[in-house]
């Protein structure tokens, strides 16, 4: 944000992510719900028909969050620490390559991801300090990480071993 013209973003929107950081940081938080980030704004002085406006510009050009509003099961929460997405998509991949993973799938379910790239949600376990499977599945699915083939099956290309 220090990179961009601090003219051009009205001083609320920059109190409001610097609170929003605050606010997280002291409640020990990688993602607040947007109902807090309503509240925060208010403080702020950000209108409430501004807050998808300012979160939008946040994400998109500042680059300082995430929010997904088009996403299912993310929309309404603010990812402040990026480190969440990392940690949830590692911690997800170790359940299936790891062979002494204490949150680890069944072998079955292991080889069908190794071998054909399928993985079904029913073999992910929710793990404490990341994204809950449901929303991780909708951000690899958005992102086009992933691909549903119904019935709560997904295929994930980017496992399969090359050649």
């Amino acid at each position: 944000i220090s990179q961009l013209d601090s003219q051009d973003i009205p001083a609320p929107w920059l109190v409001f992510d610097f609170v929003l950081r605050k606010h997280a940081k002291s409640k020990q938080l990688c993602k607040v719900g947007k109902s807090d980030c309503k509240i925060i704004a208010s403080v702020c002085g950000v209108k409430d028909d501004e807050v998808d406006v300012v979160l939008h510009y946040l994400h998109n050009v500042a680059g300082t969050l995430l929010y997904y509003s088009d996403i299912p099961k993310l929309d309404q929460y603010v990812i402040i620490d990026f480190q969440l997405i990392f940690d949830s998509i590692s911690k997800i991949i170790i359940q299936f390559f790891e062979d002494n993973s204490v949150h680890g799938a069944h072998l079955e379910s292991k080889e069908s991801l190794r071998k054909k790239g399928v993985l079904m949600a029913s073999d992910l376990k929710n793990v404490p300090d990341c994204l809950e499977v449901a929303e991780l599945l909708s951000l690899l699915t958005h992102r086009h990480v992933i691909s549903e083939m119904g019935n709560n099956t997904f295929f994930m290309p980017c496992v399969l071993p090359k050649g």
